[in-house]
């Protein structure tokens, strides 16, 4: 993840709004490019909204605020500076993988969400007074067990 590198080599008195949309453009032409839709953008804007705590947090604490630092081994020393590159990265890899998890475990929810029952289902659930969280995962189960599919994939259509 090279690219989180161009956010935090800004100068330290960059405005916090420029940090955001840069963050925000590096990440939707990381999204363009690398067919993560709106991963990368959501990614780096919360990046881009870090970057100035994080270099509050690393930065050299001797410094006045009006002075104009650009972040490297240089100016910052070399562990400080490497701790401000791997909190970066880590947070960037963390809020990244969070977002594709949750993307994933919400197509499976929908799975769940949008499926049909017939009317026999709904005659179950009301003359035995089941609980219908387990009536529902009941006929899930029932259905995921029994079906087979009409066409398989070695067919042609």
């Amino acid at each position: 993840m090279p690219y989180v590198y161009f956010l935090l080599i800004l100068p330290s008195d960059t405005p916090r709004w420029l940090y955001i949309l840069l963050g925000f453009l590096l990440g939707v032409l990381i999204d363009i490019f690398g067919n993560t839709p709106g991963m990368a953008a959501a990614t780096m804007t919360a990046i881009g909204l870090i970057t100035p705590l994080l270099f509050n947090l690393f930065g050299p604490r001797d410094r006045d605020k009006d002075d104009n630092i650009l972040p490297s081994m240089r100016t910052m020393e070399r562990w400080p500076f490497v701790r401000y590159l791997l909190t970066a990265v880590f947070l960037q890899c963390l809020i990244f993988f969070s977002i594709e998890i949750i993307q994933f475990l919400q197509l499976d929810f929908s799975a769940y969400q949008y499926r049909r029952f017939n009317s026999a289902d709904y005659a179950v659930l009301h003359r035995f007074g089941a609980d219908k969280k387990k009536a529902l995962m009941n006929t899930y189960n029932n259905i995921r067990h029994h079906w087979k599919p009409t066409i398989s994939a070695t067919e042609s259509l």
